[in-house]
């Protein structure tokens, strides 16, 4: 049962990913790579309806997370 449960702690987040993306597509989503972030092993991802949002997302993002 231990096993299971390890298993799943790492397997669980992939199948769900696969999950999201399947029914962001049918929904007319499209995933929005410049307003994504990566940050160790926390993954945020973004989907927005056109192109034009996407950029906005990501000009938000880079304000956001600018270095200083």
């Amino acid at each position: 049962m231990f096993l299971v449960g390890f298993i799943m702690i790492f397997a669980f987040p992939y199948i769900m990913n696969v999950y999201v993306e399947d029914f962001m597509s049918d929904n007319n989503y499209i995933y929005c790579s410049d307003a994504s972030t990566h940050r160790g092993k926390f993954i945020e991802y973004v989907y927005t309806r056109d192109t034009l949002t996407c950029k906005t997302e990501a000009d938000k993002k880079r304000r956001e997370y600018k270095p200083y």
